[in-house]
């Protein structure tokens, strides 16, 4: 899932995973990126 933040250049990366490849997936990895 990809969402806007605040700062027009980065946005909010959001991923769901799990030590299973089958779920439950309930960690999530937040990740920021820059926009060129």
């Amino acid at each position: 899932k990809i969402s806007p933040t605040p700062i027009k250049r980065m946005q909010q990366i959001t991923i769901s995973v799990s030590s299973k490849q089958a779920g439950p997936f309930r960690e999530e990895l937040i990740a920021f990126r820059y926009l060129p």
